[in-house]
């Protein structure tokens, strides 16, 4: 949600002021991309873990697919 104002009325609780809510929300996406890029690392490690050599990642393996 790059814009807050696709966001429906009744999402946000009615005691949050609208420039509140934009920046909570922009922190919100910054952790969840945060949190994306944390699960990827971690599924790394845990395949080299495992298997014992360098994994490839989601994105070369749906390229070579293609």
């Amino acid at each position: 949600m790059k814009n807050s104002e696709t966001i429906p009325n009744d999402l946000i609780a009615p005691t949050i002021k609208p420039k509140e809510a934009r920046q909570r929300i922009r922190k919100l996406g910054n952790l969840l991309r945060t949190a994306s890029v944390a699960i990827q690392s971690a599924e790394k490690e845990f395949h080299y873990l495992i298997y014992g050599i360098e994994g490839k990642s989601r994105k070369e393996n749906h390229a070579k697919d293609e």
